[in-house]
């Protein structure tokens, strides 16, 4: 996980070497690979949080015609997910309140793959509706809330778990692009 650069870092880091890394998920950072020679387009999961108000790096939505980091981070996470972009729209997003007065100001956008009956959340864009580029603590648990429902063993297998590895549950992410016909735990 990362804030600004500290984002950029973990969204790199797992993007040259996802066998490291059981999931990321980060606030206000893109992805930032120099050529395309860097771009291993390796599935893993990932989650990023930015702000409506925002570094022009991530001004608008994958939607606004705007081409900057934001498309070029979204544009690489769903190719190396397999994932279609055109699955999920504009306006498919899912309300979170991030303050106890239970105003909902983060917009979640999620793309998910099919693995053994189990939807997993392969890719997450937020918005947050009422910061810049900052990140504040109630977006710390989302954060985790994404991240600990994926775990990793000593040999690179990853794993989804719905119930955060509360419940038998987890099934085997496949490694590299194969899901079909994947089978659970």
């Amino acid at each position: 996980s990362g804030q600004s650069l500290g984002s950029m870092t973990s969204q790199g880091f797992a993007a040259t070497n996802p066998e490291f890394y059981a999931a990321v998920a980060s606030t206000s950072g893109p992805l930032m690979l120099s050529a395309e020679e860097d771009r291993t387009y390796k599935a893993f999961p990932t989650y990023m949080i930015y702000g409506m108000g925002d570094l022009d790096m991530l001004e608008g939505n994958p939607w606004d015609g705007i081409d900057n980091l934001l498309d070029d981070w979204m544009q690489y996470m769903l190719k190396a997910n397999k994932l279609d972009f055109a699955a999920v729209g504009e306006n498919d997003y899912t309300e979170v309140a991030l303050d106890q007065f239970g105003h909902k100001n983060l917009h979640v956008w999620t793309w998910t793959k099919t693995v053994d009956g189990v939807e997993v959340p392969m890719v997450q864009l937020a918005e947050n509706m009422v910061r810049s580029h900052n990140c504040i603590s109630a977006e710390m648990p989302e954060l985790w809330n994404y991240m600990k429902h994926f775990s990793m063993d000593k040999k690179g297998t990853r794993y989804y778990s719905a119930s955060a590895f509360a419940e038998d549950d987890a099934v085997v992410i496949p490694e590299g692009q194969d899901f079909d016909n994947v089978k659970s735990l």
